[in-house]
């Protein structure tokens, strides 16, 4: 048998794995696939503004660009009909649902206000995988529950992001529960919501790769050697 040849060919291939694909963990923004809500929409400020990144100064690429670049996107736009959410509070639920698409690992949100007293103030976030948010189903996100913006209300005319962490989970949907705005009474706002992505590694394919060959090897030579 030439096991020690197999062994260090296994792990020859590991180490140019790795070292050709440097280990790395990246988070990143992720967009979510659509929203819904059981808020009736004012006219000309869609729901889909939410996160269509319309009123942002740049646009990322969901699942690509780095979370550690959310900081340098501002929203653009005040009270722009083509880049702003905006719903009527009817109704004691004032519920948004992100549909991510399939279950996604999430571990934080980053949310684009609007620097007027309709503006999202404190909310709640709910991890849901069959979007039935009175089933019992939910998991409550974030250690007090509650989520509430620092500022009373943002007044710069170039509005920077707002960013929210909570242990990692893995969902499909999440139902974010608008508690309170800065004190109007018929209006809630905002301009645009995205998702953080948990840390992952990049290089973790090739390791397999490189394993999954070293024992290939292992056990063709080992059948070799018994057919001798």
């Amino acid at each position: 048998m030439k096991t020690p040849l197999t062994v260090t060919l296994g792990i020859t291939s590991l180490l140019l794995t790795l070292g050709s694909s440097p280990a790395h963990a990246v988070s990143t923004i992720l967009r979510p696939n659509s929203v819904t809500s059981n808020l009736t929409v004012i006219e000309g400020f869609s729901l889909d503004n939410l996160i269509n990144q319309s009123g942002l100064s740049r646009s990322y690429t969901s699942g690509v660009t780095p979370w550690s670049e959310v900081n340098t996107i501002t929203a653009t736009s005040r009270e722009v009909r083509r880049n702003t959410w905006a719903g009527q509070l009817t109704s004691q639920s004032r519920r948004l649902t992100f549909d991510l698409g399939r279950r996604r690992g999430i571990q934080g949100l980053a949310l684009w206000n609007v620097n007027t007293n309709d503006s999202i103030n404190q909310f709640e976030l709910y991890a849901d995988n069959d979007n039935d948010f009175n089933n019992g189903g939910t998991t409550r996100l974030g250690m007090n529950g509650n989520f509430t913006f620092s500022a009373p209300v943002r007044t710069d005319t170039t509005l920077s992001v707002d960013t929210f962490s909570f242990t990692a989970t893995e969902t499909r949907y999440v139902h974010l529960n608008i508690l309170s705005n800065h004190g109007t009474a018929e209006i809630v706002a905002t301009s645009e919501i995205a998702f953080r992505t948990p840390l992952e590694f990049g290089h973790l394919p090739g390791i397999i790769f490189a394993v999954s060959l070293g024992y290939i090897h292992y056990f063709r030579n080992k059948r070799g050697g018994k057919d001798k």
